[in-house]
């Protein structure tokens, strides 16, 4: 059966990637996907964007701020990966890296010094650099490229190869029937990451199609999808 995962959490109810959403989200889904960023003092924090300026409307940019700053601007909204970590109750996260290669020894310490297994650790990313050196850095943890769309299956799959993942994330728009299904019947897992609202149709397309995961911001809709037999 797809995994349903908690798309930032739950934001149709909290503030995207902070602990409320996400502690609403394990409630009811296999787990979370979260945006993170590094701070000006190695810190990894969790929030969508560069800047802050989208979401708690003050412009400025993360990897210029230090964790007690972007506390500051965020009204102690925005957590640590460590935070992140301590609710997650044996549920999944997927960690999607927003930052460069350099953020990459501070993740490997921060999995070493918590408690989570790693078969519950999925690091996603739409930068190839980075994806490739998360995973010769840390081999044992599943690792996929985030796409919007697939031209060709073949040189995608030799791409996957070079890049040495587990598997691709798409963007919920591809719909391409036969695409996905040389995706999934490859070695290759298919994850779905939402873009815009899922419609009950599209969700039973790709309950269909069983794909490995599927991440929503309408998580109790899914799961009404997901679940039935």
């Amino acid at each position: 059966m797809s995994k349903v995962i908690g798309h930032r959490g739950y934001p149709l109810k909290y503030t995207e990637n902070t602990l409320d959403s996400f502690k609403e989200a394990l409630k009811y889904t296999n787990g979370i996907e979260g945006d993170f960023h590094q701070s000006l003092d190695k810190q990894i924090v969790s929030i969508h964007d560069e800047s802050t300026c989208e979401i708690f409307k003050k412009d400025a940019l993360v990897r210029n701020l230090t964790l007690k700053e972007l506390r500051d601007i965020s009204n102690n909204k925005i957590p640590t990966l460590n935070e992140v970590f301590e609710i997650l109750d044996d549920k999944e996260i997927y960690i999607e890296i927003k930052s460069d290669n350099s953020i990459v020894p501070i993740l490997q310490d921060n999995i070493k010094n918590s408690n989570i297994q790693e078969n519950k650790i999925t690091i996603i990313s739409f930068n190839e650099n980075v994806i490739k050196s998360m995973k010769k850095s840390l081999p044992n943890i599943k690792a996929l490229y985030l796409i919007e769309t697939i031209k060709d299956t073949d040189k995608l799959i030799q791409q996957l190869e070079h890049l040495n993942v587990d598997g691709i994330g798409v963007s919920s728009k591809f719909l391409d029937t036969q695409k996905i299904k040389t995706i999934c019947d490859s070695k290759y897992e298919y994850h779905v990451w939402e873009d815009n609202n899922l419609s009950t149709k599209v969700l039973n397309f790709f309950k269909d199609m069983k794909v490995d995961s599927i991440t929503v911001d309408d998580i109790e809709k899914a799961n009404k999808v997901f679940t039935q037999p």
